[in-house]
């Protein structure tokens, strides 16, 4: 009997050489079914904007000082923890994008606005030189992606013209030529309470004169949009304070009737959005909504998108009121924020001056020496004596 596999192959299957199976690739072992996640599924509600009174009043105010040809460089918005001032930075950013539209069709390098994350910082003095970086980077976009001539040409890429390029008054001249070839009329600069160090420090107007500086030679407006501390810099001096204009962004309270049927809108607003259908709102829902949020919708907002997510992933609890308590914020989180608020009202009526931000420094004792966690006194290491030969 002839071999199929031609003269002088094994016959048998034992005769044969062992041949191993081809392995699996990793991800065909350890997959999963293809079924999508909670954390996979589009929310409506993480995407939802509640635009209720409180924020159409703060975005309203804000753009009436941005556009006054008054002059003041710096506008601040000032507003507890959690009220939705990430929300009001991202509708103003759309608000002036499309008012300057016509603008941006006839120049399309024409940027109405930039919105900047100001860095934090471990010392008593602000990181000017990262914040000129990222203002480059927002006007102009990566260095990497940079060809030709351009304002990162000098502080984001090598020397040119014998320049440096990495010193801070060279990244403050690229920053200043980005912004005006770019054209760009405002700067959104979030998480601006890191500013606050700058009320700290021993050099505090020399510090604020940079930013001043920077704001006039940019022919831009800087809106400041952060929490309480930021309004500690404002009073270091007349000449500072009266080129500030404050936008205050409160939370609701349950003084009036009228607070009372603000934050109600808000909560129905994100609650049809998180159940796709109406929601009945009675006064108990909405008291307890108002009390674990602090009366802040953007706290009510996080809150609603982790209950919804804890529905998602247990498809048994369809108990709402119960769902909520499980995801509710913790009593002492909720402490916290109202007595913020409190503090947060007294400063701004003037009552209590603002109390900057101190970047966290490790204790020392008087020659200079760091403390480790719990320690009163620095270790000393003992040094054995080495064995004699």
């Amino acid at each position: 009997m002839t071999n199929a596999d031609g003269p002088g192959s094994p016959t048998t299957p034992s005769e044969r050489e062992p041949t191993t199976p081809p392995l699996l690739p990793l991800v065909a072992v350890t997959a999963r079914p293809t079924a999508r996640t909670p954390l996979s599924e589009p929310s409506a509600l993480a995407a939802t904007i509640a635009k209720h009174p409180r924020l159409t009043i703060a975005l309203e105010q804000t753009m009436e000082v941005l556009t006054s040809p008054a002059d003041h460089p710096f506008v601040l918005v000032v507003g507890p923890g959690g009220v939705g001032k990430s929300q009001l930075v991202q509708l103003l950013d759309n608000t002036l994008h499309w008012e300057a539209s016509s603008l941006m069709e006839a120049d399309p390098s024409f940027k109405p606005c930039i919105v900047v994350e100001a860095p934090a910082s471990s010392t008593a003095h602000f990181d000017f030189l990262r914040l000129w970086e990222r203002i480059i980077e927002r006007a102009e976009g990566e260095s990497r992606g940079i060809i030709g001539e351009s304002s990162l040409a000098l502080g984001k890429v090598a020397a040119v013209n014998g320049a440096r390029g990495n010193r801070e008054t060279d990244l403050f001249t690229a920053a200043v030529r980005a912004c005006r070839s770019r054209t760009v009329q405002t700067i959104l600069l979030d998480e601006a309470n890191h500013l606050s160090v700058l009320a700290a420090s021993a050099r505090a107007p020399e510090q604020l004169d940079k930013l001043k500086d920077f704001a006039k030679s940019a022919g831009v407006r800087i809106l400041l949009v952060g929490a309480f501390p930021v309004l500690a810099f404002r009073d270091i001096s007349f000449q500072v304070a009266r080129r500030i204009r404050t936008v205050p962004f409160l939370g609701y309270e349950v003084t009036s009737k009228r607070e009372r049927a603000g934050f109600r809108a808000a909560a129905a607003q994100l609650l049809v959005a998180m159940r796709g259908e109406p929601v009945s709102l009675d006064d108990d829902l909405a008291a307890y909504l108002h009390e674990g949020s602090a009366g802040c919708v953007g706290n009510l907002r996080n809150w609603l998108v982790q209950a919804e997510h804890h529905m998602l992933r247990q498809p048994k609890a369809r108990n709402l009121r119960g769902v909520l308590r499980v995801t509710a914020y913790p009593p002492g989180t909720l402490r916290q924020a109202r007595q913020e608020i409190e503090a947060g009202k007294e400063i701004l009526a003037g009552v209590r001056p603002p109390v900057p931000e101190r970047p966290y420094s490790p204790p020392r004792t008087a020659s200079g020496q760091r403390l480790k966690p719990g320690e009163a006194h620095p270790t000393r290491l003992v040094m054995q004596d080495a064995p004699l030969a």
